[in-house]
């Protein structure tokens, strides 16, 4: 007979039984019973505990649905013996999701990453950001066209130096084999090249050069436009989403030959603005706007050239610009950037450039780096292009690739001479960056030193590290990518970064190539450093490396990153839940946040880490009843335990006060308390829809707010504690056609530690608003005509909310613009398409969606612009006002106003989904299955604008699978699975009870002909 079952206690929970337990619950599905001997009296039980008994006879199966069903069993006895059965299951997968942040401390997401040996992410302890290297790319020599084969060349030791092509130019005339005979010419004829398919190629159609221009256009610039959005590509950014993206652009150049190479007469062939493009195709200052101007980025701009060290300047450019700022500190005028693309190039297209080296014997006779080595004789030229995109980060992304510790660029000053290496500089500029960085000396396990393989530069920057690295315990580890590459000038520095990224990933450091006697002006006696020839394994999953450049000007430049193992035999594992205190979920129903196992809801303040692991499930519900709604939307009960308390209680002493857009967020004003309820009452205003929080006693971080941006009355609500950005409750009276001033009551409950609500109703007046809000709101206008400024609309006197802004047009033949209420981009005044062609196009907005969308208008330089705005009663009018025409875009109300559209692969421009006439908040469209492997990918766009797509929270969702994002830019799609031909119905439900199910489908019947 079944024994009694096992009574729950705390070791049980303790020790992941309940959780297990749960997980089973939720993943059976079908039961299989054999009886092997005997027999069995079986009684099955559903939800409405009516019984069926059955009598099991041996070799008779029982199958059953576990999870409509539960079951008892007995075993009856007979002289045969005791009876036995053989049982088993068959699960679902259960309960699936994606990690989207770690949020906490990140040195113990590391931890639970595997991050078990070498230090732990570097994280600014006062704003929890860093500056992350998200994606890396390269063209270099050695066939090194990529990460992947630039570290297999690194790692075996690959020399990437070859013969010069005649491909490039005629050596014949300038050179000269005999190094003290070559006067006028080059005497080496070896370097670090680039594959001319590589270095020549390009495909100009892709990116909107003709083929006339791209004959004449430096090829760094190709090769930067190249290189650049491949980079783009891989941090996530395709050419649609980098329109208007601020994102800078950091170039490290030195310029190159090609002046020397292409006749003048064709410079100035053509018409004017066909010389101008030609000139400007031959510039080295170009090269970082073309990558803007290509791919339409308002980032800012820096060219960086200080010979040998370019690349490693732009480099700290780009780092000085999106340092975190600390909390109270004020804002520099080039903070604000928060994505960054940063290249290093260089190309060898003339002979003239290695005269000038050769003439003062620079020039290694082999046209090798021989770093570190005896045979030192001075330095090989290279080529390539290579970059990375880093972008702040305050969580831990997944695609991280390394973290920017610190970075510094100084100057020699005045010593020796202006192209001599002065060590105290080089000290002074390692030291700097290490401070900023905030880790010792110590701490540096690989040095990427600059290493030009000169029997002056060498020593000295050996020494200069010696006297920052000497006083260490490990031997630290020097390498240099010149020697494989020789020296890549601009691209140095980058190409040396690039690669202390790939080492750390792997764990490894690369060789020294043509390293086979120290150079013997090395002093390394009681200075704890390796030098090898052969592959070095770092020991640790992860590690700081450092790289260093110094120009021959006597600019020198210094950045440290940390990274962790992600190849290789020390590679860091996924994230370890059980090591992480909580893992929360979000409920599809409040959209709060609940423990992923049991439901209990999450607390606005999350308890402080215990360190004895993950907290675990402790109480269990009803055996039918489901886990997929919180604890405080769950309205079932419990087999064992209780949830904890959701909140903790309000101060009996406290008062709520209410701020919002009303008063553009200028002022707290207090809340009447009455009947158990805190109540205010505001006046609607002009675009019918107003955002607002609550907080307690006036204080900030004892906001009171919704868990979900959407801020919808049935959103949870969150606090007190610290206000999150955007995270406000949202009244939108544009659905039920409230009109302007029209008088609405906030009521907040907090009885008890459970029932925590806030809503919102209209209180209805005889004859219509007996008043309007007083409030004077602003406007402003942001476009090219402002330079993406906001700059102040004038109210029209006489006019209650019409605007106006006068300017004139400039250089280019058309203005764009878009509004802005109360200095407050979630509230920006659009098109429903960016720069409408009609002016039947809708006005969206006062909403965040659509900042990537403006107006746009035409005319002649110097000619007189007027724009104009209206908004009244919710309804927006836009105009345009030139002297040959006016331009008026308006805007639509209730519920009939959004337009939903389905894109796919079977429609990439999308398909309008119909709105269903009795419930307008539900909409729907038809597709067919055309794809011959039988899967369907779609978002939904609102307007046709990929840029405010809805989409899964998580990559490939099923059919009410996921919940929804958006809108925004991003790669998740829906999938749909059938046989081609096979139709289905696609729904969008905005007011769906559960979340999960707001993007649905269904398949439809077949269609049977009648004949």
């Amino acid at each position: 007979m079944l024994r009694e079952q096992e009574k729950l206690n705390a070791r049980l929970v303790r020790d992941g039984r309940i959780e297990d337990h749960i997980d089973f619950l939720q993943s059976r599905k079908v039961c299989a019973m054999l009886q092997v001997t005997g027999s069995a009296k079986v009684v099955l039980n559903d939800r409405q505990e009516t019984k069926a008994e059955l009598l099991l006879e041996g070799g008779q199966i029982l199958v059953f649905r576990h999870d409509h069903l539960s079951f008892s069993y007995e075993g009856l006895t007979s002289d045969s013996g005791m009876p036995s059965c053989i049982q088993t299951w068959i699960l679902s997968t259960g309960y699936s999701a994606e990690l989207q942040a770690a949020v906490g401390n990140l040195a113990e997401a590391d931890l639970a990453m595997g991050v078990m040996s070498g230090p732990l992410s570097p994280v600014n302890p006062k704003t929890g950001k860093t500056v992350s290297v998200m994606a890396v790319d390269c063209m270099l020599a050695g066939n090194g066209v990529s990460p992947e084969q630039y570290w297999s060349m690194l790692s075996v030791g690959t020399d990437g130096c070859r013969h010069l092509s005649s491909l490039r130019w005629d050596s014949g005339p300038y050179f000269e084999a005999d190094k003290d005979m070559a006067l006028g010419k080059y005497y080496s004829n070896h370097g670090g090249f680039v594959m001319e398919e590589y270095l020549m190629g390009f495909d100009s159609g892709f990116f909107g050069v003709t083929e006339s221009q791209a004959l004449l256009m430096d090829p760094i610039q190709r090769n930067s436009l190249e290189v650049g959005y491949s980079i783009l590509l891989k941090a996530g950014w395709n050419r649609h989403r980098l329109r208007d993206a601020n994102i800078g652009v950091y170039l490290g150049n030195c310029g190159t030959d090609w002046g020397t190479v292409k006749n003048p007469a064709q410079l100035l062939a053509g018409s004017s603005e066909g010389i101008l493009e030609n000139l400007a195709s031959q510039s080295a200052h170009v090269t970082s706007t073309r990558l803007s101007y290509t791919f339409g980025m308002r980032g800012p701009i820096s060219s960086s050239d200080t010979a040998c060290s370019s690349s490693l300047v732009a480099t700290g450019s780009a780092h000085n610009a999106m340092r975190p700022v600390d909390p109270g500190q004020g804002k520099a005028t080039c903070c604000g950037v928060e994505h960054a693309l940063v290249l290093g190039t260089n190309a060898l297209l003339g002979p003239y450039s290695w005269i000038g080296l050769c003439g003062p014997k620079m020039l290694s006779v082999k046209g090798r780096c021989f770093t570190f080595d005896y045979g030192a004789d001075g330095f090989g030229r290279g080529e390539g292009t290579s970059g990375l995109f880093a972008e702040v980060t305050h969580k831990e992304p997944v695609e991280r690739l390394a973290i920017f510790c610190g970075t510094c660029v100084n100057q020699d000053g005045r010593s020796a001479s202006m192209t001599a290496p002065h060590g105290p500089s080089q000290q002074e500029c390692i030291r700097a960056s290490l401070k900023e960085a905030n880790v010792t000396p110590t701490d540096i396990r690989v040095a990427e030193l600059h290493g030009t393989g000169t029997a002056l530069g060498d020593p000295i920057e050996v020494g200069a590290l010696r006297g920052v690295m000497k006083d260490r315990s490990s031997p630290i580890v020097k390498t240099s990518a010149k020697s494989n590459l020789a020296h890549g000038e601009a691209n140095a520095g980058m190409a040396g970064l690039v690669k202390c990224v790939m080492m750390l990933s792997h764990s490894c450091v690369a060789p020294n190539v043509h390293f086979y006697s120290l150079n013997p002006h090395l002093d390394l006696n009681g200075y704890p450093c390796q030098i090898s020839g052969e592959m070095l394994e770092l020991g640790t999953t992860s590690g700081y490396a450092g790289v260093s450049s110094f120009g021959f000007g006597g600019t020198n430049a210094r950045a440290d990153i940390w990274g962790k193992a992600r190849v290789g035999m020390r590679k860091i594992h996924k994230l370890d839940l059980n090591m992480l205190e909580n893992v929360y979920v979000r409920c599809p129903k409040c959209l709060g946040g609940m423990e992923w196992k049991s439901g209990c809801a999450e607390p606005s303040r999350r308890p402080k880490g215990q360190g004895y692991g993950r907290q675990r499930a402790s109480c269990v519900r009803d055996e039918f009843d489901s886990y997929e709604f919180c604890s405080l939307c769950y309205e079932g009960s419990y087999a064992y335990g209780s949830p904890p308390p959701a909140e903790e209680p309000l101060p009996a002493t406290g008062k709520l006060y209410i701020k919002g857009t009303w008063t553009a967020f200028s002022k707290f004003e207090e809340m009447t308390e009455k009947d158990g309820a805190f109540h205010f009452q505001l006046r609607l205003g002009e675009t019918r829809c107003e955002r607002f929080y609550v907080a307690l006693d006036k204080k900030e971080d004892q906001a009171i707010f919704p868990w979900h941006p959407s801020g919808e009355a049935d959103v949870r609500v969150k606090g007190p504690c610290k206000m999150e950005p955007g995270h406000y409750f949202f009244i939108d009276g544009r659905d039920e056609e409230w009109p302007e001033g029209s008088l609405v009551s906030v009521i907040a409950w907090f009885e008890g530690e459970q029932k925590r609500k806030i809503i919102w109703q209209r209180q209805v007046e005889e004859g219509g608003p007996r008043e309007m809000p007083s409030f004077q709101h602003s406007y402003q206008v942001l476009g090219s005509l402002t330079q993406m400024k906001m700059i102040p609309m004038k109210a029209t006197r006489g006019l209650r909310n019409v605007f106006e802004y006068s300017t004139r047009f400039g250089l280019q033949s058309y203005e764009t613009f878009q509004f802005v209420r109360d200095n407050d981009r979630d509230q920006t005044i659009y098109p429903a398409r960016t720069m409408p062609k009609s002016t039947s196009v809708p006005v969206r907005g006062p909403d965040a969606a659509g900042s990537k969308n403006f107006f746009a208008v035409s005319g002649r330089q110097g000619e007189r612009l007027q724009l104009r705005l209206e908004v009244a009663d919710g309804h927006v009018v836009v105009s345009a006002i030139v002297s040959s025409a006016t331009r008026t875009w308006h805007s639509q109300e209730g519920r009939n106003r959004r337009r939903y559209y389905v894109a796919g692969n079977w429609a990439e421009r999308g398909i309008l989904m119909s709105q269903d006439s009795e419930n307008p908040d539900r909409y729907w469209a038809k597709m067919t299955m055309a794809s011959r492997s039988g899967r369907a990918e779609f978002q939904i766009w609102m307007d046709e604008d990929p840029h405010r797509a809805l989409f899964p929270e998580a990559p490939n969702s099923s059919s009410g699978g996921c919940m929804l994002a958006g809108p925004g830019v991003s790669d998740n799609k829906f999938v749909i699975d059938g046989y081609a031909g096979t139709s289905f119905e696609i729904c969008l439900d905005l007011k769906s009870s559960h979340k999960w199910r707001t993007v649905t489908w269904t398949k439809l019947p077949d269609q049977v002909a009648l004949w």
